[in-house]
């Protein structure tokens, strides 16, 4: 296979993805971001979408402000890289130049296919180039993802305070809020406890029934189990302490606000006027929208979204989001598969030979070794 100067050698390993990808539940996400992506797409052509205003907005468009929306946004993927990298260096070595590119990869096959491959994709690939193994970089992925939802809640709960025309939900967004802190809490801190405590009591209950407790304890004596256990304890808090746990949160409150920051420059190059909380606040809700079922690179979801928040929730004029939607949308989908071709060139992948590999693994779901 031929590579460039900065391919990364990898490693093989004999180690298998340690869960099973049910043909169902797949086939029953992407039924339902067909769905999703369809009735997305119609509804904006045909109530907010009008080419002759696009073409004016164009021509009226600062390119200025383009530029700045698209740099955010790809400092911002930056940042999320290094977030993650730092966080599997709480458990193994990681080059920065490694984790980068498998983040890209990552992030490029989530807005290419509807059911976020990206995620196991990121996991497979970091573990044949560098030799990561399964619970690392899940419990990083977990990890990062936890600090980043926790100030998405913390800035949503905000969100009907600076001019969102939603219904007021501050009092069952406040419990909200607080149910999710205490279970990352307990997760955080007492996982490891808290899953052999379910165990124990599973154990004692099925042998009171009159079940040989030999047969039960061979249910936990699997791969799944395993991997499951392994990754807890290593999201453990005792494993990385206060330090870096803020280091990340930080990260991910940069990642926002750069997220923000892009929101803020598309629409201003479109003439629409909104306070940078208000875009910090959007990014925040695009953070959780598009974590739903959706069609290939998100067409349909990527032009309705915006409209209904900034359109439903500020009220701002509906033609002209339309045409900055799709604008952003094109230019997304330029950044992510271009920075997404350049990692795979230069960690020596193919893209088929990777796809097809990830799904015969998830699959199989067979052991770790």
């Amino acid at each position: 296979m031929k590579t460039n100067r900065y391919a990364i050698k990898r490693r093989k390993t004999t180690e298998n993805f340690p869960l099973q990808y049910n043909s169902a539940w797949k086939n029953s996400i992407r039924i339902t971001g067909w769905l999703v992506g369809i009735v997305g797409l119609y509804v904006f052509l045909v109530y907010y979408f009008d080419w002759g205003s696009f073409c004016q907005n164009i021509s009226e468009v600062s390119f200025v402000f383009l530029i700045g929306a698209t740099g955010a946004y790809i400092v911002g993927l930056l940042v999320r890289a290094s977030r993650w990298v730092l966080t599997v260096r709480f458990h193994q070595p990681l080059l920065w130049l490694q984790g980068y590119h498998t983040s890209m990869i990552s992030k490029a096959a989530n807005f290419v296919f509807p059911i976020r491959l990206g995620e196991v994709l990121k996991l497979i690939i970091i573990k044949n180039i560098s030799g990561i193994d399964y619970c690392s970089s899940t419990a990083a992925s977990i990890i990062e993802k936890l600090t980043l939802f926790l100030i998405i809640v913390l800035f949503l709960g905000l969100a009907p305070f600076v001019g969102y025309h939603f219904s007021d939900w501050s009092v069952k967004f406040f419990l909200f809020l607080c149910t999710f802190i205490f279970s990352m809490v307990i997760f955080l801190f007492f996982g490891a406890g808290v899953l052999e405590w379910i165990k124990s009591s599973i154990e004692k209950l099925f042998m009171n029934l009159g079940f040989a407790g030999d047969k039960f304890r061979s249910i936990f004596d699997n791969s799944f189990v395993k991997y499951m256990e392994s990754t807890i304890r290593k999201c453990h808090f005792s494993s990385y302490g206060w330090r870096r746990f803020l280091g990340i949160t930080f990260l991910s409150l940069v990642a926002l606000l750069l997220d923000g920051l892009a929101n803020y420059c598309l629409l201003a190059g479109f003439g629409l006027h909104l306070t940078y909380l208000q875009a910090v606040i959007a990014s925040c809700f695009f953070n959780v929208l598009f974590l739903l079922p959706s069609p290939p690179i998100q067409v349909g979801a990527a032009e309705m979204y915006p409209i209904l928040i900034y359109t439903g929730g500020l009220k701002l004029d509906g033609e002209t989001v339309a045409s900055a939607a799709l604008v952003w949308h094109m230019l997304t989908v330029l950044v992510l598969v271009l920075l997404g071709f350049i990692s795979f060139y230069a960690i020596g992948l193919r893209i088929g030979d990777v796809v097809e590999a990830t799904r015969q693994r998830l699959k199989k779901g067979t052991n770790i070794t």
